[in-house]
Parts: C-alpha cells; sequence; structure tokens
C-alpha cells in the first residue's frame, strides 16, 4: 500500500513532550523502496490532523500526476490522492485545509481549472470541495458575468480557511474585487464566504473606509477555526485605536456577529493597552479556539521582560501577554504557530558560526524549548527545516518541510522532504494499524 513519508517525533505538544524520548521517523513515499523524485513543500495539516495537503515535483507519488500538483495524504488507512487537475496548466502553492480535511484553499496560476468564475493571467485563490471534487473561486472580481467575464486584475496571495470551510481569507491588491470601494493602492485583506458567495473587504472602519496602508501576507494559521478572528499585520492608522505611527503593527480581527464587520485591536501593546511597541511588528498567528496569538517584534515595552526569542504570545481570554524562551545556541525565532494550550512552534535560527535552522517547540511560560526536528538518536537535524509548517488544533501534529538528510535512515534524494511530528498517543490513534 502506497504510504507517505513522514517525519514523526515522539510528542510535539509541550505538555506531553518527553525529552528523552526518541522520535520516529517515515519519510513520504510511495513504497519502502521508492524516494521522491522530487521537491515536496508547503506542507498544510487538517485541524484534526488526519489530512496533509503539500505541494510537490515529483513524478512518482502517483501515477498520471502532472508537474507541480497539490495532493492530499490520509493519515489513517495511509493514501494519497490527487486534488489538482491532471491536466492544470500553471503552478499551484499555499495550501491550507479545513479542520476535517474536507476543503483545501491554494493559490494557483493554472487557468483551466474548471471552478466558477472567470480564469485570468493572476493568481487565483480556489477553494477545493474534497468530497465533491468541486472547485470554487474565491478571488473573484465583483462584476465577473456580469455582461461580460472580468477575471480580477491584480494576484490573490496567502488564503487561509475556516475549520468548516465557509470562509476563505486572502490578501490582493486587485481594484475590482468590490464595486465603488477605493483600495488607495494597498493591498487589503478580503474574505469570501461561500455560504453567500460574496466577497467583501476585511481591513476597513466601522464607517467602511478601507486601511490606509498596505496588509501583508497572511501567516498559516491566521484566522481562527471558527472564522471569528483574523490576525494579520498592516501599516493602517485608522483601524485600531491604539497604534504605532511609523512601523507595522499586527493587528487582531473580531467579527461583529450582526453587522458581519470586524472590531480591531492591536495585539503588539502592553497589558494596560496604552503602550505599543516603537519597533515594526508581524508574522501573526492565532490558534484555531481563538484564545491566543504569537507573533514578532522588536520592541522592548510591551513587557516587563523582553523576550530573548522576539516571540510574544497574548492570551485575549485573560489579557495577559508572555514572552517566549530562546533555545540555547539559537540567536532568534521566526514564523510560529500557536495551539489551542498557547504552546508555540517556532522556527529558529542558530548563533553563528552555526547555520541550520531548526523547529522547537515551547509551552506557555515554559523556560527551555524542546527541539523538534531531530532524529531517532536525538541528533538535530543536518539541514535546514523551512518556513513551511502547520500544526493541528491541539498541537499533537505538526507538517512541515526540511532539507535534512539525517532525520530517517537512507535518505539520499537530495530533495527537501515534507515530514509529519506529532506524540505517540496522537499518532497511534491516526494510524489505526499503529505507526511502525
Amino acid at each position: 500500500m502506497s504510504f507517505l513519508r513522514i517525519c514523526l517525533a515522539a510528542s510535539l505538544s509541550a505538555a506531553m513532550l518527553d525529552a528523552s524520548a526518541a522520535p520516529i521517523v517515515v519519510r513520504v513515499q510511495r513504497d519502502a523502496g521508492t524516494q521522491p523524485n522530487g521537491w515536496s513543500f508547503s506542507p498544510a495539516v487538517s485541524g484534526d490532523g488526519r489530512f496533509v495537503v503539500f505541494g510537490t515535483n515529483a513524478t512518482n507519488y502517483l501515477a498520471g500526476a502532472a508537474s507541480n500538483p497539490l495532493l492530499r495524504y490520509h493519515v489513517g488507512p495511509r493514501q494519497f490522492e490527487l486534488l489538482t487537475p491532471a491536466n492544470a496548466n500553471g503552478a499551484h502553492s499555499r495550501p491550507a485545509v479545513s479542520t476535517s480535511g474536507r476543503y483545501v484553499v491554494f493559490e494557483t496560476l493554472a487557468t483551466n481549472i474548471p471552478a466558477d468564475g472567470t480564469n485570468g493571467e493572476n493568481t487565483d485563490v480556489l477553494r477545493l470541495d474534497v468530497e465533491t471534487r468541486t472547485f470554487r473561486r474565491a478571488s473573484r472580481a465583483w462584476n465577473d458575468g456580469v455582461g461580460t467575464p472580468t477575471a480580477t486584475n491584480a494576484a490573490a496571495r496567502s488564503p487561509v480557511v475556516s475549520g468548516d470551510g465557509r470562509y476563505v481569507m486572502f490578501t490582493s491588491t486587485a481594484t475590482n474585487l468590490l464595486n465603488g470601494v477605493a483600495t488607495g493602492g494597498h493591498a487589503h485583506l478580503y474574505q469570501m464566504d461561500f455560504s453567500t458567495g460574496i466577497v467583501s473587504m476585511v481591513d476597513r472602519t466601522a464607517q467602511g473606509a478601507a486601511g490606509i496602508g498596505d496588509v501583508d501576507p497572511l501567516e498559516s494559521g491566521a484566522l481562527s477555526a471558527d472564522g471569528s478572528r483574523i490576525v494579520f499585520t498592516t501599516m493602517a492608522k485608522n483601524l485600531a485605536t491604539v497604534f504605532n505611527g511609523n512601523v507595522f503593527d499586527v493587528l487582531v480581527g473580531t467579527r461583529n456577529p450582526q453587522t458581519g464587520g470586524f472590531v480591531f485591536q492591536n495585539v503588539n501593546r502592553n497589558v494596560a493597552g496604552s503602550v505599543v511597541g516603537q519597533n515594526s511588528s508581524d508574522r501573526g498567528s492565532i490558534s484555531a479556539n481563538g484564545r491566543y496569538v504569537v507573533f514578532r517584534t522588536a520592541a522592548n515595552t510591551i513587557h516587563t521582560t523582553d523576550s530573548p526569542s522576539n516571540l510574544y504570545v497574548r492570551d485575549l481570554v485573560a489579557n495577559s501577554l508572555h514572552t517566549v524562551a530562546l533555545p540555547n545556541g539559537y540567536q532568534t525565532c521566526d514564523r510560529a504557530r500557536v495551539a489551542d494550550d498557547g504552546s508555540v512552534l517556532m522556527q529558529c535560527s542558530p548563533t553563528p558560526p552555526a547555520s541550520v535552522i531548526q523547529l522547537f517547540v515551547a509551552g506557555l511560560g515554559q523556560a527551555v524549548p524542546r527541539l523538534v526536528t531531530r532524529n531517532s538518536l536525538g541528533a538535530a537535524a543536518n539541514a535546514t527545516s523551512n518556513a513551511f509548517f502547520t500544526w493541528s488544533a491541539d498541537g499533537r501534529v505538526s507538517a512541515f518541510e526540511s532539507e535534512a538528510t539525517n532525520l530517517v535512515a537512507n535518505d539520499t534524494n537530495l530533495n527537501p522532504d515534507v515530514f509529519l511530528a506529532g506524540d505517540a498517543s496522537a499518532l497511534d490513534g491516526l494510524f489505526g494499524d499503529g505507526f511502525e
């Protein structure tokens, strides 16, 4: 039977991780004797940890797969399937997955995928319903199909999806996603509500004015599972009441259930809410339950103790701010993801002359982060684990991309691979017949 080559670390959740336990490592490959003959990249794991979606230019995962397809791996039965059409005429990237794995959103340059709306030359964001094999377009011009077919006039990027697949959010500089809304030449944050088929701008004031400043591409994990909270980086100063006048801020938008619009607050501020960081903050991500936000900042005025890793976790329920520990021998951490218990999965860069970037996990308030990217002998990965990594809602299963060749035995394909890391009990539950 075909199976995915996966890296299974003995534990990922900080509360469960046993530092003395050896990771279990299995690679993504068609069978035990066939390594992927290309690069596998941009993995995304479903909220329940049962599915992993990734891109690849390998041609030996599935017979008949086109170049650069998206594949979905079902962990339990060890099966994977082709998601994008075999004849797609463009590359796909940046997938995100709903909680159950049914809905997959992604960027694509293909112009011949049979989705509703008009294909253009710019990157589009599509949503696939895997059960019905139906593609729908999230980045759709307001007047598409009104008279003549009309494609969006700029690329759509960095999609995220709610747990039930209803809401898809993305960034774009397009000026024809909405009718009569001045974009000011900025990149904005948009939402497609697939229950209504309506596209709306998220980064706008209660009076309807667009944010005056660019929105950065979204991080994976930027949207809570219920779609009620979104985290993003922006230069706009007309959205939140507390902001820094000269640099990027990280905002969390909370949906108003009556109006459908969002109310914004700045997360890179002190607990009292009166002081924001004097330097830029960015790369925010939110837990699936919408309680915790992790973000990066160079500011040193928002907490009584500077965070050595430059990462902070804000608890939106308790209105508290927490620093994130820096692993010994590392100088900074970046692109963090946060689980429902406040644990943080982060990419950390070592102090020179060391150069291999690794993944670590740190529990809320934990003093010593634990290494995730290590092999069964406890040795750290011998090459960088890249910026593309996600994890399940409970933080027990994570998917990541790595260039390492020592995470498993006989890794000789000289390509980055996709790995899955998780604690033993979680993986035993996912693999119905065990995970040897």
